[in-house]
This record gives structure tokens, C-alpha cells and sequence, in this order.
């Protein structure tokens, strides 16, 4: 599952009850209904779990703070509504752990970076997080398709088995 590069902030048409996101949290896990319940486009998977890293670099008082945001998109996240089970929405649920894996490395690699705002503009810092963001980025999308191809979408039972314990190790649940 490719997740969604965001660098700054996005527009969604919403309700007052639909969030534009799901930000990642260790004591929330994904349910079926933060999905649209529709198909994709090309409908080869059961369901698409749509996910990403945000990042804004902010100045406070004249230093630089960085917040990193692994999140889940519901209303561009689907599932065919025959395979509403507990092992499909556990291996979305994986999609969106690794996203949070990756988002936890990147924020602990920026943080060096959060420093005088004039010593961050001088060194052209915003190009060096990019590159950072890209690389990260990069080795998450491996990871994903790694996470895919492993678990074959989550059929193999044994592997996701041996993948939800990373996830719990990785995110100490």
C-alpha cells in the first residue's frame, strides 16, 4: 500500500462528524467504519488503507520545532464490503502501524534540527529535513510492500502473526 507524501497542510471536503484524518495512536486501533466501505478504483485488493507522514517545521519563540504525523485518510480508505473481517481490518491496521514505526524515525532524526530560527535559515535546514523526509519515506514504502508481499495481503496467517509481534514490539503495546 503506497502511503500519501504531505509536507504541508491539505483541504477535504468533510461533515462535522467526519475527521479529515485518524492520527496514529497506540490505544486506537482502525475499525471498519473509518472506512468508506467502497471499492477502489481498480478493485484488486480487498481494501486500501490510505496513510501517511506529515511534518511541520514551526518557530515558537524563535526556535525551530518540528511535529511529526503518521495518520489515516477515511475517507479515500475502502474495503469491499464482502470481506469485513477481523483479519483484513487487523492487516490495515498493519499498514498504519508501519506508518507510525516510520514516523517515530523520522521525528527522532529531525530533532537535531530544531534549533535558532536564524541558524536554521542560514544552513538552509528545510533542504536537509526534506532529504531526510524523502529517504525515510522511501524505506517505509519498502516496508510496505515488504509487509504486502510476506503476508500475501494478510492471508498468510503465520507471517502476519510474526508481524503483529514487531508491530506490538516496534510501538510497545
Amino acid at each position: 500500500m503506497k502511503p500519501l507524501l504531505v509536507l504541508m497542510s491539505f483541504l477535504f471536503l468533510q461533515t462535522e462528524t467526519d475527521p479529515p484524518q485518524i492520527e496514529w495512536q497506540v490505544d486506537r486501533k482502525l475499525e471498519w467504519s473509518d472506512f468508506t466501505r467502497r471499492t477502489g478504483p481498480s478493485e484488486m485488493f480487498k481494501a486500501f488503507s490510505y496513510t501517511g507522514i506529515s511534518y511541520v517545521v514551526d518557530a515558537p519563540e524563535g526556535k525551530t520545532a518540528i511535529t511529526v504525523t503518521p495518520y489515516f485518510l477515511p475517507k479515500e480508505s475502502w474495503v469491499h464490503l464482502s470481506y469485513l473481517n477481523d483479519e483484513l481490518l487487523n492487516h490495515e491496521q498493519g499498514h498504519f502501524d508501519i506508518v507510525a514505526i516510520y514516523a517515530h524515525m523520522l521525528e527522532s532524526q529531525l530533532r537535531v534540527y530544531e534549533t535558532d530560527v536564524d541558524y536554521f535559515m542560514e544552513h538552509d535546514l528545510a533542504k536537509k529535513i526534506e532529504a531526510i523526509f524523502q529517504v525515510v519515506y522511501a524505506e517505509m514504502d519498502s516496508c510496505q510492500n515488504r509487509y504486502d508481499s510476506e503476508t500475501d495481503h494478510g492471508t498468510e496467517t503465520e507471517r502476519q502473526a510474526n508481524w503483529d509481534n514487531w508491530f506490538n514490539q516496534k510501538l510497545s503495546r
